[in-house]
């Protein structure tokens, strides 16, 4: 049996990060590999009892921190000192801290360090993103082997050469797709639970931070609003902006008409009492959510910042610099197109498939030469 270390930032289960290499570790074959997991940000609500019953190991370090020199270098030279003869390679999902634990592979011997590019933005923070576009520099001379979720994201931390030549390996947000499959029953029961039988259900799922640019979903659903009286928005996801966007549906008269409903574990069920799915992010990797949505059948209708390998065949991608009009006239029109039957199925199948995928990365793991 192999052991891979993941390096995440939160353990949480609200994690787009998280729930990537969990759903992956769930199906995997235990008794041939297991993932570890050193992480720096505590949450109540996170995946450490699942990873244990799946015979993984936890485990926490404080934040990385210039202003704690000696504290950040002691307590990760103290982890790989103790544990670094357990892993056949680190799979590091915190790509600007490459050069820092590049230093503690060599100096314990672990052959393999991945770095994983999950997105198209070093960070949402100016003075961050600065910070991790130094601390990224020469990336490709620390690391051993590069993964991304998307060309797109490989593309903008290893180079358009390295991606097109194969040095890059893709591995995409994967899903179990039958968890996904539509299901009228399911639709019409939590249509009712939620008392929006008779309404048009604009969706959309994600963090409540500035990425999903979610003041500026408010503003098209009340044009969307406006034209189609009976439409509604469920928004699924929680964050730092909670209290921001409650401010800002009031600010726009919209209460009643927007449902906030938290972290939720029924996402495949309420995407199925969707009529349509918004995301106006201003920049992703590859958002699951989309493949999700799309397993479903439901038509997306996305920003053009989102990379188009997400869509299966029925996407719609807009600039964010169109009007809230135009972004309402997508939508409904949208909407009112053919139903499911232009999905590209067999490219859900082959690209998104779990099932699929987890055989890929395993195989990728066991091929890294020792």
């Amino acid at each position: 049996m192999i052991r891979i270390l993941h390096i995440v930032g939160s353990n949480a289960s609200i994690s787009g990060v998280m729930n990537f290499i969990m759903n992956y570790y769930r199906i995997m074959n235990h008794e041939k590999i297991q993932f570890d997991f050193l992480y720096f940000i505590e949450v109540e609500k996170n995946f450490n009892s699942e990873i244990e019953k799946l015979g993984g190991n936890v485990y926490f370090v404080n934040k990385p921190s210039l202003k704690h020199v000696y504290r950040t270098y002691k307590e990760f030279d103290d982890f790989f000192k103790s544990n670094a003869n357990k892993y056949k390679a680190v799979h590091l999902h915190e790509v600007y801290l490459v050069h820092f634990i590049s230093h503690f592979c060599k100096k314990y011997d672990i052959k393999h360090l991945i770095t994983h590019a999950h997105t198209t933005k070093y960070s949402d923070n100016p003075k961050n993103a600065l910070r991790n576009k130094i601390m990224c520099l020469g990336l490709k001379n620390s690391a051993t082997d590069y993964f991304a979720c998307s060309k797109a994201a490989g593309e903008f931390y290893y180079g358009k050469e390295a991606v097109e030549s194969g040095l890059v390996k893709v591995i995409p947000n994967a899903i179990d797709l039958k968890k996904y499959k539509f299901n009228q029953i399911i639709r019409d029961k939590v249509r009712k639970i939620l008392n929006i039988e008779d309404k048009f259900v604009v969706g959309h799922i994600g963090r409540m931070a500035p990425p999903k640019n979610q003041k500026f979903l408010l503003q098209i659903f009340k044009k969307v609003k406006k034209e189609r009286t009976n439409s509604i928005l469920l928004m699924i996801g929680n964050g730092p902006l909670k209290k921001e966007i409650e401010s800002e549906i009031k600010r726009l008269n919209l209460q009643g008409d927007v449902i906030l409903l938290g972290v939720r574990n029924d996402v495949p069920n309420l995407l199925m009492a969707m009529d349509i799915f918004v995301l106006p992010s201003l920049y992703e990797g590859l958002p699951v959510v989309c493949v999700e949505a799309q397993a479903t059948g439901l038509r997306c209708v996305l920003s053009d910042n989102i990379t188009k390998e997400v869509d299966c065949g029925i996407c719609e991608f807009i600039s964010l610099k169109e009007t809230v009009e135009i972004w309402c006239e997508k939508i409904l029109s949208k909407a009112n197109s053919d139903s499911i039957s232009t999905i590209n199925s067999a490219f859900l199948d082959i690209q998104y498939s779990i099932y699929t995928q987890s055989k890929i990365l395993e195989k990728e793991y066991f091929n890294m030469k020792v």
